[in-house]
């Protein structure tokens, strides 16, 4: 998880809490109840508590009064240290920005709306329905929660804390992620406070230490400390605050609007700019230059950020900013974040800039000659009119979208939520929100969770397939299925293969990821994401061959077969590789009579041809050379 995921989220219930009550001074020492702890009372009385609440530590008016004003502070969290800027004004309006080893983060709501800026480096306009976080920092900076309490809509409990009793009122408000507030009976302070993110994830934060009232009545929070999900911390220390709008790291820039973009775009005077690019196994590649030197990049608009590839000769140009490890299932992967030093040229396109991460990615020997150096990530889609033409094998880049899709091409609603591109589709009649991830070879990925809490596999047949991440040497185990129908606007796919991954999404609201096995249906497809709109340009029913093989390569060099790589990493049980005999650790020397050289796409198609053909293949297993015969067979079907 990285820091703008543990810190802002922090910082949007910071000005809430610019709106909470102060239960302990300048100092960092609790201050004494204000009344001796109690039990429980049997009815509790929530509204004066909550008028309490106002009194002792600001009302609605005595906040408005106070604002603007301006936070500086520190923040911490796994490891890692970095600075915190926050500005309040009235009427709901902020911004926040935490920059931790030179990479920043910011979020806020000016007088255009609320805005965006991850570490991807792009400044977004959100949409309503995308910014319930902030709006949530805004119900809580103008203490809106403490006229919003509605005994027949809402519910409280009181428990007995460290400190005493505490009152917990629980808000039915969804578009702010149905809060809940704690508060100490006894001096009516504001302990924490709890929502669902944009992500569907359960996010807290406690407030530990506050300053002393203020000439406007108002108590400003000192320390927060924030708690996810997952069980990571991190930790909020202001230690300046000012009246007025200041922002010192933003130099001439206006406070509360988005910082600029990192990227920088050089237009050549012909537009859509035409990327030369190649559809090969079922991924887009591009061929990109740096510093004058070509090399591939896979189109991957699931990748929240540009990813380069730490094994590869574009790793020289990459410029660190920060550094950590990701903790995986079973491993600790070396990645940093940063910047690709040098000017990238998309065919006639020029971007400066451009921020990234570098990460080892081996996964990507399966692609031989054509081996991609790195992940093209959502930026681009963010900054311009992205159109992947399937039929003609081009890709194509453009200012506006307009120009990209054809008068009878579909569109279909695309919204922002957290990190990735998502739309809805339907699976077996079940609706849920996909992300769109061109960096997916296959059609459709399903989230365990969201998975099984709607019935998938359910009674469909299936079986378990072993793969591995596209990041590090992970392996883990997918279940396979085959839906009835998927249907994404013109779209209409009967049993189609599904992939239930073994691992959870980040949000429990999204369903799963749309691969090229879906966008290939058609011509084309155009991301108009500053529209938010997904272009589908007929005709939307090409037909995709599904590989039979049954089996998993990787890439394993042998002296003794210098041009025969490819070696069996896994065989699917009743697959056309297991039929047929072949096991894992097979090194295969020809299939179908062509030989199995580092291009895999010179032979790739040989397996996708229809069921009970018959294939043949070499193969070396130990000292011994055998061939044998695949029947490919099409698993699950009715």
């Amino acid at each position: 998880m990285d820091y703008r995921t543990l810190l802002l989220p922090t910082l949007l219930l910071l000005a809430a809490c610019a709106s909470t009550p102060a239960s302990h001074p300048a100092d960092g020492t609790p201050l004494a109840s204000e009344t001796t702890p109690a039990p429980c009372p049997a009815i509790p009385d929530t509204q004066q508590l909550l008028a309490r609440h106002a009194g002792s530590f600001g009302s609605q008016e005595a906040v408005k009064g106070a604002l603007p004003r301006s936070f500086t502070g520190k923040s911490a969290g796994q490891g890692k240290s970095g600075s915190v800027e926050l500005v309040l004004d009235r009427n709901g309006k902020f911004s926040q920005s935490v920059v931790v080893d030179g990479m920043l983060s910011a979020n806020g709501i000016d007088g255009e709306g609320p805005w965006s800026l991850g570490y991807a480096g792009v400044p977004l306009r959100l949409r309503e329905d995308e910014a319930l976080d902030l709006d949530f920092h805004a119900w809580l900076q103008g203490r809106d929660y403490l006229a919003s309490f509605d005994p027949n809509r809402d519910s409280a409990t009181c428990t007995i804390g460290a400190a005493g009793p505490q009152l917990s009122l629980r808000y039915q408000l969804p578009g702010i992620g149905n809060p809940e507030l704690t508060f100490a009976l006894g001096d009516a302070a504001l302990l924490s406070a709890a929502h669902l993110d944009i992500n569907g994830h359960r996010s807290l934060r406690n407030f530990e230490t506050w300053s002393d009232v203020d000439q406007n009545g108002v108590r400003w929070p000192l320390t927060i400390r924030q708690r996810e999900a997952s069980g990571s911390e991190s930790l909020l220390s202001l230690g300046t605050t000012v009246p007025g709008i200041a922002c010192p790291s933003r130099a001439s820039q206006e406070c509360l609007a988005p910082p600029h973009s990192r990227l920088s775009f050089s237009w050549p005077a012909e537009t859509p700019v035409r990327v030369p690019s190649s559809f090969f196994m079922n991924e887009v590649l591009l061929h990109a230059k740096v510093a004058g030197r070509s090399f591939w990049g896979l189109v991957d608009s699931g990748a929240g950020v540009t990813a380069v590839d730490a094994g590869s000769p574009l790793a020289s140009v990459f410029r660190p900013a920060a550094s950590k490890e990701s903790l995986a299932p079973d491993q600790r992967i070396p990645f940093s974040y940063g910047a690709i030093g040098e000017a990238v040229q998309l065919g006639g396109l020029t971007v400066g800039q451009l921020p990234a991460a570098l990460i080892p990615m081996p996964s990507f020997d399966v692609f031989g000659e054509r081996r991609p150096e790195a992940l093209i990530g959502y930026p681009i889609f963010l900054s311009t009119a992205v159109r992947i033409d399937f039929a003609r094998q081009e890709f194509l880049l453009a200012r506006e979208a307009g120009t990209l899709h054809s008068a009878s091409a579909t569109p279909i609603p695309v919204k922002l939520l957290g990190q990735s591109l998502v739309v809805e589709a339907k699976i077996d009649g079940v609706s849920g929100w996909f992300v769109l991830d061109t960096g997916d070879s296959e059609a459709l990925d399903l989230f365990r969770d969201w998975a099984g809490a709607h019935g998938f596999p359910g009674a469909r047949p299936s079986y378990t397939m072993r793969q591995q991440s596209e990041i590090g040497d992970h392996q883990a185990d997918e279940k396979r299925m085959r839906p009835a129908t998927f249907e994404l606007g013109p779209i209409h796919i009967s049993e189609p293969l599904v992939a239930i991954d073994s691992v959870n999404s980040p949000s429990n609201r999204i369903a799963g990821q749309i691969g090229n096995g879906v966008f290939a249906r058609c011509a084309a497809v155009v991301f108009d994401i500053g529209n938010r709109t997904l272009w589908l340009d007929p005709p939307c029913n090409r037909d995709l061959p599904e590989d039979l093989s049954g089996w998993v390569l990787e890439k394993k060099e042998n002296a003794a077969y210098p041009d025969r790589p490819w070696v069996v990493r896994f065989v699917l049980s009743g697959g056309s590789a297991d039929l047929a005999g072949v096991k894992a650790g097979d090194r295969i020397l020809q299939i179908g009579g062509l030989p199995a050289v580092l291009d895999i796409g010179s032979f790739e198609s040989v397996t996708k041809q229809v069921a009970t053909t018959k294939v043949p293949v070499v193969i070396v297993r130990g000292a011994a050379t055998k061939e044998v015969t695949l029947n490919l067979v099409r698993l699950l079907s009715p």
